[in-house]
Parts: C-alpha cells; structure tokens; sequence
C-alpha cells in the first residue's frame, strides 16, 4: 500500500513540474534576418584606379576561428560575459585607471533582445549618414569606406532597467586603423583598444549623450583610405554597473554582446567584352563643402573618418580625424526621445 502511495505521489509531482510555468524568453537579435532591419545594405561596391572596391559586413577573420562562422551580413551573438579578448584587455585597461575594478559575468543571459535598425556598409559613392536612422539627421560622410550602425536594447522579465544610470556600453575595436583620433596610429597595423575615446576614468562608450544611451547603441566607423585593405570587428556588450555605496572597488555585470563589423577589399575589375576599363567610368562624388556647418564622418569614442578635405581630391590630407556624427545645425534636443526615455536620462 505504501508503495502505491509513493507510486501516486511520484506522478502527481511529476505533472505539477511538467504544468509549472516557466521563462520561455531568451537573448535575441532582431530581426533574426538581416534583410529584414529597417535600414540595411550588406555591401556596397566603388571604382578606384583600375579595381573595383568594395565594402562588406563581415567579422570573419582568418587568424579567428570564433569568427569562421559568423553571418556575412549579418551581427553575431558572443557569450555572455565577455570573450577572452575582451577581458584581457579590461585587465589591460584597469591597469591604468586611477580606480579599482572589477568586472564579472552575469549569471544569466538576457530575457529580451537587441533591434537591429541600422546596419550600412559604405562604399567610396555613398554618403555614410543621411537618413539611415530614425534618432536624428546624421550628416553624411564622403569618400572614404566604413559602416553605420544602430541598435535599441528592449529588456523582459527579470533583465535590468535603463532609468537609474547603471547601464552602459563596453566595446572592444579590433581593425588595422585606429578609430580614435586622438593619437597618430599608422594605417594598416592592427589595433585592439577599449572603445572609449581613450578615458581612463571608466571602459564606457561615450561619444555624446546623443549618440548612446541605456537603451540604444550608435556607431560610425569611417576610414577615409578607400583604396586600401581595412577591416573593423567590434564585441559589444550591455553592462550594469553595481557598485556597492563607499566600495572602493567599482563594480560591473558583463551581460550579452554581439559582434558587428565591416571591411573594405580591393578585387580586379572585370571588363565586360574585354573593353578597355583601366580608369573608373563612375567616380566619386565631390564632397560637401569644408566650412562650419558640413559635419562629417565618425562618432565618438570610436568612429574617426574622413568627413571632407579642401582638396576635394584623394591627397594627403585623408586622416581618421573625429568630427561630429550629427551637424549641431539640425539636432533639436527638444525632439530627442528614444523609448520613452529623453535625453537627460541617458547620459552616462
């Protein structure tokens, strides 16, 4: 009888485990197609000399195996917590801060998702900027290659809250330029840095309140060089500070991350009917006039380009200087709004 007993009760336990409710929701990029994001070109293609250029979303990287199988196109989710890149050079970085820290993973992935809205490769004909996001005219930059790229997090269940200050963006830069125009950096060398223009005080992305926020993400990686081999590989992660009140160690949560990137590639042109097409039938633009209010190319902490050159040509004058993402001209900070939260909410 007691068997029986144990017997019943072992299947009751059973069923009530199999009708418990459960959290279904788990990390996500969306769309889950890259076609599918509201502002998207997977490549984009420019005569110089006699080649054809051409620049692509990609983070595959030969010397990478982790970067093997990532999506051409597309954004790769990275493992919760940091790779091992990323907290080597954390460690590197912290070396050098005039403060203690500590980074340590999540104990658990993310409940919601990050939108892709923005994702452009641009080639040497395009206008990087332009209407190709729905925060704020970016003035467009010209005559060099890169990408453009924006993103909101949307948190579920139990995932933490933009609204008291403590989320943020770390981002690792792997290229062979540097992003930061602070300091001369040979073109073409390989470069891993933090993505923080350079602070010392914190590992943050921190171009401008406009251009990041808890809950939404943009960058403009910009190479004024079109007529040479570059890439761009960012890791970017949703951190949490969590400092406890009089710690002298501060404190950050590492949570889910993605790898998003680009680069340009110099391929033979093909001549169709073997015509004769050593010197480019389409040539770029001229760019914007250089005075006061022409803008250009690159967000901060991490997005130098070329925006425009007096020489309206492919001289010496080409650089990764950092110039304003959006012309200060046509931002009303009274229309910034993003999800809810405006704009003196989301400075970090």
């Amino acid at each position: 009888m007691k068997l029986k007993e144990r017997t019943v009760t072992l299947w009751v336990a059973a069923f009530l485990v199999v009708l418990t409710p459960r959290s279904t929701q788990a990390f996500s990029i969306v769309p889950a197609n890259p076609e599918d994001i509201q502002f998207y070109r997977k490549e984009s293609t420019y005569p110089v000399k006699n080649l054809d250029g051409k620049t692509l979303l990609s983070t595959k990287m030969w010397w990478d195996p982790n970067t093997w199988n990532d999506e051409i196109g597309g954004v790769t989710e990275i493992e919760r917590g940091g790779t091992g890149e990323l907290k080597r050079m954390l460690s590197f970085w912290s070396f050098f801060s005039p403060e203690r820290w500590d980074f340590k993973s999540a104990e658990n992935d993310l409940e919601g998702s990050f939108k892709i809205l923005t994702n452009q490769a641009c080639g040497m004909n395009d206008g990087c900027g332009g209407g190709s996001t729905d925060v704020s005219p970016i003035n467009p930059s010209y005559r060099g290659v890169g990408s453009l790229f924006h993103l909101e997090y949307h948190p579920e269940g139990n995932d933490p809250r933009p609204g008291e200050g403590k989320l943020h963006w770390i981002q690792l830069v792997q290229a062979n330029y540097s992003p930061n125009p602070k300091w001369y950096y040979p073109d073409g060398l390989p470069y891993v840095a933090i993505d923080n223009g350079g602070e010392r005080e914190a590992p943050y992305y921190n171009p401008a309140p406009r251009f990041v926020g808890e809950n939404f993400f943009i960058d403009r990686p910009y190479n004024g060089y079109g007529d040479k081999h570059h890439y761009f590989n960012a890791q970017l992660y949703l951190v949490q500070e969590v400092t406890p009140p009089e710690s002298k160690v501060r404190e950050v949560t590492i949570y889910n991350g993605i790898r998003w990137g680009w680069k340009n590639l110099l391929l033979p042109r093909v001549c169709p009917n073997d015509d004769d097409c050593s010197e480019p039938s389409d040539p770029p633009p001229p760019p914007p006039t250089c005075d006061s209010s022409s803008g250009g190319g690159g967000s901060g902490g991490g997005s130098g380009g070329r925006g425009c050159s007096d020489n309206n040509g492919w001289g010496d004058e080409r650089d990764n200087r950092e110039l304003p993402l959006f012309d200060e001209d046509e931002f009303d900070e009274d229309d910034f709004y993003v999800d809810g939260i405006d704009e003196t909410d989301t400075v970090l």
